[in-house]
């Protein structure tokens, strides 16, 4: 069972690692499971996605350079939100279908800017 003080003991490693989004997101995923179990992670889950996924949009937006961006990476995170789309139609959940959802989005942006500056890049030259 997990208690509070396995909690405060995992944030404060997460801080000493200096992880910043990671203790607080941490902590949401911890209330969310105690307060709703698994359909408190249910309908939190979807929202990591996000909370990971932003960040790299936004360094992508700003890089004048993505040519060490991996393209095949963030392809293959595009088919896993292809598949779980697909798992969540065929079994109804809603969840699921959430986080497919933000994955296929968020990690088709990120495809999208690195085809747009790979464009950019070659009309320069």
């Amino acid at each position: 069972m997990i208690s509070v003080r396995h909690i405060a003991i995992a944030v404060f490693l997460l801080a000493v690692c200096g992880l910043r989004a990671a203790p607080v997101w941490f902590i949401a995923l911890s209330v969310a499971f105690l307060i709703k179990k698994e359909a408190g992670l249910g309908i939190i889950l979807p929202i990591s996605i996000l909370v990971s996924n932003i960040p790299q949009i936004c360094v992508a937006a700003r890089e004048e350079d993505l040519t060490d961006l991996s393209l095949g990476t963030w392809v293959l995170s595009m088919s896993d939100g292809v598949v779980w789309g697909l798992y969540s139609v065929i079994e109804q959940d809603y969840s699921i279908m959430v986080f497919a959802l933000f994955q296929l989005m968020t990690s088709g942006a990120i495809v999208f800017l690195k085809f747009l500056n790979q464009r950019k890049r070659h009309t320069e030259v």
